[in-house]
């Protein structure tokens, strides 16, 4: 499963996911890693809660994203019907793993 995301510097960071790809099941706790593409010894791991689901903005969310990790629209690969959702998760536990 990928998610798109943008951080804060409050401890926050938003993920942006088509709605018909989150599970029923869902857990209200989650885990992050995402790495440096060019060194993966570089990471972030993420623990939290989602604190807050919601479709308004979505798509402009993900636009958003998709300009600054891509410098192009987002492609929407399933069609642009999609339902995008916005999950806030609160930080619990943060781990950096730099050289």
């Amino acid at each position: 499963m990928v998610f798109l995301f943008s951080a804060s510097m409050r401890e926050r960071i938003w993920l942006s996911k088509s709605a018909g790809s989150i599970p029923s099941s869902l857990r209200m706790t989650v885990a992050v890693s995402v790495c440096d593409a060019s060194d993966p010894s570089r990471y972030y791991s993420i623990r939290g809660r989602v604190v807050k689901s919601t479709t308004e903005g979505g798509v402009e969310h993900i636009e958003t994203l998709a300009q600054r990790y891509t410098g192009r629209p987002y492609a929407w690969y399933g069609g642009r019907d999609q339902v995008r959702v916005i999950l806030t998760i609160s930080a619990d536990k943060i781990h950096v793993m730099a050289r």
